[in-house]
């Protein structure tokens, strides 16, 4: 799928629910800043999470793209931390979002 499409697709989806696994911080989930960054605990989540062999990352309209869960690392490795980003399954129903600030969230599509 082209860039702009995996973009505008993500971006119209608006009936998301939020999955609340910390009641302290509702749903995101603390994974670090910088040097801090938990990146082997976010792997974990994404191979978990996702089912999907192959991902939409979801950035820019121009740097969107389509990827391998095994190269789900080289492939958010910059951006992590620095920007805001989403990874989706392939059929748009399963998200996770992360917030340049340290913290991710899982959520579903509802129908």
């Amino acid at each position: 799928m082209e860039s702009r499409l995996i973009y505008k697709v993500s971006h119209s989806l608006n009936k998301i629910e939020w999955l609340n696994f910390t009641v302290e911080n509702g749903a995101w989930v603390y994974v670090g800043n910088g040097d801090e960054m938990r990146k082997e605990f976010i792997i974990k989540s994404i191979d978990e999470y996702f089912v999907d062999n192959t991902l939409y990352i979801s950035w820019t309209r121009k740097e969107s793209k389509e990827v391998r869960k095994e190269n789900i690392n080289d492939a958010i490795e910059n951006i992590l931390g620095v920007h805001d980003f989403s990874i989706w399954d392939t059929n748009f129903k399963k998200v996770m979002e992360f917030n340049k600030n340290g913290v991710m969230r899982f959520g579903q599509v509802k129908n």
